[in-house]
């Protein structure tokens, strides 16, 4: 059965769309598929239904930057571990998330 992990050998693929959503609003969708012209039937499908359009590739992405949090539990590891942790991976900031009020 297609989608539950029942059928072996299947090339899944990462593929990000682009395009305009109701009132011109960015919108980038990363997909992971295993059949790339049933995913841009669908996407674009859902982008004109809800008043948007799918973009050429390029035509937002560049509005945007990646980013993702790391969240380690405080016990595991000291500040000074975790501070060379994030600098060396690149991190903007690290924060206290109970000083920081989450």
């Amino acid at each position: 059965m297609r989608g539950t992990g029942e059928i072996e050998g299947g090339q899944i693929d990462e593929v990000t769309f682009e395009g305009y959503g109701p009132g011109g609003a960015a919108v980038l969708v990363n997909c992971a598929t295993d059949n790339r012209n049933r995913t841009v039937s669908e996407i674009r499908h859902a982008f004109s239904k809800n008043g948007g359009n799918l973009g050429e590739p390029g035509s937002v992405a560049w509005m945007f930057e990646r980013k993702s949090q790391v969240v380690i539990e405080k016990e595991k590891a000291t500040e000074d571990q975790l501070m060379e942790l994030a600098l060396d991976a690149g991190a903007d900031d690290v924060r206290d998330m109970a000083i920081a009020g989450r």
